[in-house]
């Protein structure tokens, strides 16, 4: 979400008064109790899943390289699963309510890591096992840090959208925003809360989509008890203090999560927490671009990945070279300068995906085409860009004709992951928004490269690379990584 969103449990008390002279509340349509347990069962069985088929895995491997299984290696699978399972249990990740993705997978690194750890240590310490059982546990440890988010993934893919995914919960809030609340839910199932109805004292309209406005704010309470819904969303910017206190313990008896939205959306960060300050509430937030640890540490990854996707990729990078020169006149590559890192320009290599007369193309399209001229003002592109070779359609389709920006990583003008690289023409379009985004290393792929590429506006590209700079982390660009791949493959959101 947008706003900073704090989270804290209560323990409703209702007493058989109270709830007698609550309002009857609108009537709704929600799942039943076992339908509601329904998405945790699923995201238990898909770790339960990812973790044998991950030790079948090990298995396997270990076996292909001659190693000899133990007795106790064979046997290990079932208590292995369940030490891991567990971990997550005490990590709070069942069922895994409003983490954002990279959160998750930030938590589930730690806790395979930890437990795998302590599992060799103590294999180590009292001399449990066969060495082939150490070795086991540690190539589990490794794979499952990828099959268990996949494992994650593709179960929201396949279920989010379903009627009975996510918990209900109850919105209260002034009418644009509570409406922006269950926009975000609406916009990503896999926080695991679905808003099943705004209550508000003076609602503009009847409904929000499917979702109804209710009013007076006692409904609040009676939806709780009479539904037995246990997730409320306050979110009441023109409270502050004592009031937004009062309003919170009035209207939320009843739930036994209650989460705040404060109003301060210029503070929107991923890793930011709560602090207690003797009584007073704090926020803290990390900067992440000013640790230079961890940009030492996401140089190491670009060098490392680069590295080897370049040596896998060289057969692809050596054919779609030679079909560049056979298809048009002109070179293989194009260079373009583009604005790095403090607004240091520098030459991005593509492979020529246009004509070599281009810039005449466009200006006499942009001259004699309004609409065109139009359209290129607000996306900075075409959809039907005459400079555009038919090869070259593909490629970028598909992203192919970024492949040797590769190099660039190796040269440190560019990162895997990172905000767009900008022209220098478009500067003066970037309304002060370059002081933030220039502060990192522009990458191939990014926030809005995963989220509808040439379909978003130049605006909407902006605002979605400041919130990268702001929240940059390795988890970040990892959970970028593997959004890029469905995208690629897919040519989502490509012109």
């Amino acid at each position: 979400m947008t706003q900073a969103a704090t989270s804290l449990t209560i323990t409703p008390a209702p007493s058989q008064r109270e709830a007698a002279v609550l309002p009857v509340a609108h009537s709704l349509r929600l799942p039943g109790s076992w339908m509601r347990r329904l998405p945790h069962l699923l995201i238990l069985l898909s770790d339960l899943l990812s973790l044998l088929l991950t030790q079948s895995m090990s298995y396997m491997w270990l076996r292909g390289m001659g190693v000899s299984l133990s007795f106790e290696t064979w046997t290990s699978a079932l208590p292995l699963t369940l030490l891991f399972l567990l971990g997550y249990r005490l990590g709070n990740l069942y069922p895994g309510i409003l983490y954002h993705p990279v959160e998750e997978i930030r938590k589930f690194t730690t806790i395979t890591a930890l437990v795998g750890l302590a599992v060799m240590g103590t294999l180590l310490t009292f001399h449990i096992g066969a060495s082939s059982l150490l070795l086991h546990v540690g190539v589990t440890s490794l794979i499952t840090l990828f099959t268990l988010p996949l494992g994650r993934t593709g179960l929201r893919i396949m279920f989010a959208s379903r009627p009975w995914w996510g918990y209900p919960a109850v919105i209260i809030g002034s009418n644009k925003a509570g409406q922006e609340v269950v926009q975000r839910l609406q916009d990503n199932p896999e926080f695991g809360l679905r808003a099943v109805a705004i209550v508000d004292e003076h609602p503009l309209g009847m409904h929000h989509g499917r979702i109804p406005y209710l009013a007076p704010l006692k409904q609040a309470s009676a939806l709780a008890l009479r539904y037995n819904i246990p997730y409320v969303i306050v979110a009441r910017p023109d409270l502050r203090g004592k009031a937004l206190t009062q309003f919170i313990e009035e209207h939320t008896r009843f739930y036994t999560h209650v989460v705040v939205i404060p109003d301060i959306p210029e503070f929107s960060n991923l890793w930011r927490t709560t602090r207690d300050l003797h009584g007073l509430f704090g926020l803290t937030f990390q900067q992440p671009q000013q640790q230079k640890g961890a940009l030492q540490v996401k140089r190491i990854f670009d060098l490392v990945l680069a590295s080897l996707l370049i040596l896998v990729l060289s057969p692809v990078l050596l054919l779609i070279a030679l079909a560049v020169k056979l298809t048009s006149p002109g070179p293989i590559l194009y260079t373009q300068y583009r604005l790095g890192k403090n607004g240091k320009c520098f030459r991005v290599l593509k492979f020529r995906s246009m004509y070599t007369n281009a810039t005449e193309k466009l200006e006499q399209l942009l001259k004699h085409d309004p609409e065109a001229c139009q359209e290129y003002e607000t996306f900075k592109k075409l959809r039907n860009d005459p400079r555009v070779t038919p090869l070259g359609r593909i490629l970028r389709r598909y992203s192919l004709d970024e492949l040797p920006q590769l190099f660039n990583v190796l040269r440190g003008e560019l990162s895997l992951v990172g905000p767009r690289a900008y022209m220098p023409e478009e500067i003066n379009d970037m309304e002060g928004l370059e002081r933030q985004i220039l502060r990192v290393l522009p990458g191939i792929t990014g926030l809005w490269q995963v989220s509808g590429r040439n379909q978003l506006t130049f605006k909407t590209r902006l605002l979605m690379d400041v919130y990268y700079v702001k929240n940059w982390s390795i988890w970040l660009d990892i959970y970028l990584l593997a959004r890029t791949v469905p995208v690629v493959l897919t040519g989502r959101g490509a012109h």
